[in-house]
């Protein structure tokens, strides 16, 4: 029974939203559950958006019973959020640094990807070039017939016509490939129970740091 203030567990099932005369036959966990949303309706710094309800769920849960630090709901649940705001950025490093070590230490099956690249390359070029060279040469009064036209004598008009013509075909090809192999397990001279040791000696409850430091919003007398 609540001596100072109000029990949390008393708050939770206010906030739950359940009628009165059904809150003796709900579990501590279903009112935990339904409360969470209510109580934690405020933004705060989060690593991961996952990581946001299990971490409320710990906190209810871990203070079910205790009293609350307040003289009312509002102001606890004020400084509440102000906490998170002030805490959480330094934790979210810590989440950060956990998951990477996680991701490293080979505990998950590890996907070792290889990369065969062959690459082929041709180039076949051919070209065609021909010239041709035509006169035209006219004379409207000829003095000597054909003649005098054929030796470019007294022309009215002459023309060098030049024809060149050029065709080229370039073709090239260019084939790749890429393999892929994908190979599930670990590797490596440890066993994956060492490489779960070595994981878990450099891991820390991040979960339970960010409730231990919460407890000063709580009564500490019992």
């Amino acid at each position: 029974m609540s001596k100072y203030t109000t029990e949390l567990r008393f708050i939770c099932e206010m906030k739950s939203g359940f009628p009165l005369e059904e809150i003796p036959d709900k579990s501590p966990e279903e009112i935990i559950a339904a409360a969470r949303p209510v109580i934690f309706d405020f933004d705060y710094p989060i690593f991961r958006a996952d990581l946001k309800e299990p971490l409320e769920l710990k906190i209810l849960r871990h203070y079910y019973t205790r009293e609350i630090g307040q003289e009312t709901f509002g102001l606890w649940k004020w400084r509440l959020q102000a906490k998170l705001n002030e805490i959480m950025p330094r934790y979210n490093k810590m989440y950060e640094a956990e998951f990477n070590l996680l991701a490293e230490s080979g505990i998950n099956n590890i996907d070792v990807t290889t990369r065969r690249n062959s690459s082929s390359q041709g180039q076949t070029v051919s070209r065609d070039e021909s010239s041709a060279e035509s006169k035209d040469a006219y004379n409207d009064t000829p003095q000597g017939g054909l003649r005098d036209v054929e030796q470019l004598d007294y022309l009215t008009d002459y023309r060098n016509i030049k024809n060149s013509g050029e065709t080229s075909g370039e073709s090239s090809t260019e084939t790749s490939g890429e393999e892929l192999t994908n190979e599930s397990g670990y590797r490596g001279a440890k066993t994956k129970f060492e490489l779960f040791n070595d994981f878990y000696d450099k891991i820390i409850d991040i979960d339970q740091m960010i409730i231990n430091d919460l407890s000063d919003l709580f009564f500490l007398l019992y």
